[in-house]
C-alpha cells in the first residue's frame, strides 16, 4: 500500500465539501487537486449503492492509468484494486467501475445509452464538449455526482465559460488551486519552476503556478490590461 498523505487545505476541503451534482477542482499544475479527488472518489465508491454504474475518464486510457488509476492502485492495495485495461474496467473494493478515453468529439457515443451514478473525469479540460455533455446527461441515478479535476485552459473553453463560471446557478462546487496548495512540494522545485515561468504577468505562470485560465493569444502584451 502507498504513502498515505493526509489532506490538508483544499485538498481536504474538497474532500469533505464536494457534495454537489458537479465538484470541479481546477488549477496549476502539481497543486494536489488529484489528491483529493482520489480520496473524494473513493468515498463515492464506497457509499455508491450496489448496481450502479460508476465511470473513469480521461483523455485516453493511458492518461487515465498514469494520472489516477495507478495512484488508486498504490493508495488502496493490491487486495482492494484490479485492472483489466482489455475489458476497460477497474474493481475499487470489490465495486466494478467502467474505464474510457475521450480523446475526440466521436467519443461520446462510448458512453450513449448508460445510466450512471457517480463519475470521475481527468484532465476535464481536454474532454470534448459533447462527451462532457453526453457524461452530465448519463448521471441520472438518484444523488449521481461528478468529481473532475483540471489544468486550466483559455477562459472561453465551455468548462470555463458554461460551467464554473456559472456557479452560482447550478448544482456546482468548483475549487481554485494555486501551485502553493500542494504542502509536500519542495520549496526549491516551487521557486524554480516560478522563475521558469516567470515573470508573474506571463501566459505560463498565470496558468501553471496561479491557475488562472488564461488566453494564449496577447500572450506577447503581458502589461495589456483589459
Amino acid at each position: 500500500m502507498g504513502s498515505f498523505k493526509v489532506p490538508t487545505g483544499l485538498q481536504r476541503d474538497f474532500c469533505l465539501h464536494s457534495d454537489a451534482r458537479a465538484n470541479i477542482a481546477h488549477g496549476a499544475v502539481r497543486s494536489s487537486k488529484t489528491v483529493g479527488a482520489n480520496l473524494r472518489w473513493l468515498k463515492a465508491v464506497l457509499e455508491a449503492p450496489v448496481g450502479v454504474n460508476l465511470l473513469m475518464t480521461g483523455k485516453t486510457l493511458t492518461s487515465l492509468e498514469r494520472n489516477v488509476l495507478l495512484p488508486i492502485a498504490s493508495l488502496v492495495g493490491p487486495d482492494n484494486f484490479d485492472y483489466k485495461r482489455s475489458l476497460k474496467t477497474a474493481t475499487i473494493y470489490g465495486r466494478p467501475i467502467l474505464c474510457e478515453g475521450a480523446n475526440d468529439e466521436s467519443a461520446f457515443t462510448k458512453i450513449a445509452g448508460l445510466t450512471l451514478g457517480g463519475a470521475y473525469v481527468d484532465e476535464g479540460s481536454l474532454t470534448p464538449e459533447s462527451f462532457f455533455n453526453m457524461l452530465i446527461s448519463r448521471l441520472s441515478e438518484p444523488g449521481s455526482q461528478l468529481f473532475l479535476t483540471t489544468n486550466p485552459g483559455n477562459p472561453g473553453h465551455y468548462l470555463k465559460k458554461k460551467w464554473i463560471d456559472r456557479e452560482g446557478e447550478l448544482d456546482l462546487k468548483s475549487w481554485h488551486f494555486r501551485l502553493e496548495d500542494n504542502p509536500w512540494l519542495d520549496p526549491a522545485y516551487v521557486a524554480e519552476l516560478k522563475r521558469q515561468f516567470g515573470p508573474p504577468t506571463s501566459l505560463f505562470y498565470r496558468r501553471y503556478v496561479l491557475g488562472e485560465w488564461v488566453a494564449a493569444e496577447g500572450a506577447v502584451y503581458p502589461h495589456f490590461d483589459r
